[in-house]
């Protein structure tokens, strides 16, 4: 009130001081200078915009950027660098710009970026531009830059494309690429130029030979120094060396029969016999191995394993028993010839002591019951090993476990880089108050554990277990049946658990986990693509083991 005041009578003693005349003046040259200052340009422009963010797309050469809009902006430029951005830079002066929107195309939140390198960091601005007012100000990320996803232009590797000692590669026909590189391990083993390979880029293949039989490799392609896919392979296995190497036919089919004439002809201990690829074995009677022989059945790689759907075997004083790069199927015959559904690979009633059991690269399909059962006293298995092998059983309540023992004695049981679809299984493994030596669980993807009161391991109560500990880990357990809680792990044994992650549709119950253990907050199908179709290809970018967790073929790549 007293600053209104103090004005109102300041007018008052102005007005009286001056003539009329004047004020007329006064007043004229008021109106016509009524806005007559100047407006600093530099106000004189469009609003900058705020930048939302950006998301790298899966396909590795695109990104999605989104900013609010502002009053008065007809279009927006973008533009992208892998060297820095600030105001002092003009637009596409540096080496790596890209610019968006110079066509006036831009007009509206979200825009997606083309044509990027993939895992590439680059530094992003934008401006708002207007025919009728002066652009904006240069608007900048947060954090002033973003990361574009890896690219993968490898198409799958299909058995037919390897062998022992080479691979084939296929990758998206006439694509921007200069060059290839096949590495073991961290090393460089083979790298080929693309630049002036012209076959090779317009066709998207190229045949690498000169590689080591059975070992991981990892593909890399690149243009120039971006890498646009990385792959991994392993070569096939080399036929096994034995004092008898015995090459199946096509026509030829395992038997007792043909196995005492395989067996005869050993003047060693150790046989192997190699199976055409794409041949099945079916056989209705038990196969009886010969005591004091070590066997090898071994599938020669090629577009499809050969198939053994044999009734059981029957072990004796076996110093090795393994089985190499062959689908085991349950999709047998009996006695007769008839269709029949096996329980067990191995079902031994008989005593007998055998050194090494193993399972490498194998398929293991349908078993109604077990895959390896002991029954009676008087049997132990030293060791057991699964190696590198997919694993699925039939939907029946009535069945056992993976390893199931009654009365006899496992020794070291080893899991390694399989996975487990254990529908129907009751659980891994199995020892009804009798001590193993050890179970060490490493590199597995575990799938669809029972829910009806079984645990995943169980030596019937807490009295036994396997004396050298429990060990798991990098390994993944996905889903129990039926939505409803399994139970984790009855028995004495230490349980030390590195890298084990569970999703939330894997419930447990009773005897859990000692172990630590990594919560995934998301469902089996949110982390993997399809594992009701066999499918546990990891697709989460929010899993924090994409990278090391889980049967490592279905791992991301970095």
């Amino acid at each position: 009130f007293s600053s209104r005041r103090r004005h109102t009578r300041y007018i008052g003693d102005w007005s009286s001081d001056v003539c009329s005349s004047d004020l007329t003046t006064i007043a004229a040259t008021s109106c016509d200078n009524a806005n007559d200052w100047t407006v600093d340009a530099a106000h004189n422009r469009l609003f900058s915009c705020d930048l939302s963010g950006v998301t790298p797309e899966d396909i590795g050469t695109e990104a999605t950027l989104e900013f609010k809009t502002v009053k008065g902006a007809e279009y927006y430029l973008i533009e992208v660098s892998k060297d820095t951005l600030y105001n002092d830079i003009e637009m596409g002066s540096t080496a790596t710009s890209i610019i968006y929107g110079e066509d006036k195309s831009i007009k509206e939140s979200p825009y997606t970026m083309t044509g990027l390198d993939s895992s590439t960091k680059y530094y992003l601005r934008l401006k708002a531009m207007s025919g009728n007012t002066p652009e904006s100000k240069w608007s900048y990320l947060s954090d002033y830059s973003f990361k574009t996803k890896s690219e993968q232009i490898f198409e799958e590797i299909s058995t037919a494309d390897l062998t022992e000692n080479s691979v084939v590669l296929h990758w998206l026909a006439n694509a921007e690429v200069t060059k290839l590189e096949i590495l073991k391990g961290e090393e460089v083993k083979v790298t080929k130029d693309l630049t002036n390979d012209n076959e090779a880029v317009t066709n998207g293949t190229i045949t690498i030979d000169g590689l080591e039989a059975q070992t991981n490799y990892t593909a890399k392609i690149y243009k120039d120094n971006v890498v646009r896919g990385t792959i991994g392979f392993t070569t096939f296995a080399a036929v096994p060396s034995a004092d008898l190497v015995y090459r199946m036919t096509a026509d030829e089919n395992l038997s007792n029969e043909l196995l005492a004439e395989i067996t005869a002809q050993c003047e060693g201990t150790s046989i192997t016999i190699a199976m055409p690829a794409g041949t099945t074995n079916k056989y209705g009677e038990a196969l009886e191995l010969v005591d004091g022989y070590s066997y090898t059945f071994f599938g020669i790689a090629g577009e499809k394993k050969p198939v053994i759907a044999i009734s059981t075997i029957t072990l004796k004083n076996n110093a090795l028993i393994k089985f190499q790069n062959v689908e085991l199927n349950a999709d047998g015959i009996n006695a007769e010839g008839t269709a029949k559904t096996n329980e067990y690979i191995i079902n031994q009633s008989a005593a007998a002591v055998v050194d090494n059991i193993t399972f490498e690269d194998c398929d293991i399909i349908g078993f109604k019951n077990s895959i390896v059962r002991i029954q009676s006293s008087g049997i132990e298995f030293k060791k057991v090993v699964f190696n590198g092998c997919y694993i699925k059983g039939q939907n029946l309540a009535s069945s056992y476990y993976v390893l199931h023992n009654k009365n006899g004695k496992f020794g070291e049981v080893e899991y390694n880089n399989t996975t487990f679809d254990c529908t129907g299984y009751r659980g891994l493994f199995y020892s009804e108050n009798k001590d193993c030596t050890s179970i060490n669980i490493t590199d597995c993807t575990i799938y669809n554990i029972p829910a009806s009161g079984q645990y995943v391991i169980d030596f019937k109560s807490t009295n036994n277990g396997a004396t050298n500990g429990i060990i798991i880990n990098n390994t993944i357990f996905a889903k129990v049946q039926d939505a409803s809680a399994a139970k984790g792990i009855r028995s004495n044994s230490v349980q030390t658990f590195d890298n084990v992650w569970t999703t939330n549709d894997f419930k447990l119950t009773g005897n859990q986990f000692s172990g630590t253990v990594t919560a995934f907050d998301g469902t089996s199908t949110d982390l993997f693509e399809n594992p009701a179709a066999g499918d546990f290809t990891i697709k989460s970018y929010n899993f924090g083991g994409r990278l090391n967790a889980g049967a490592i073929k279905w791992r991301m790549a970095e």
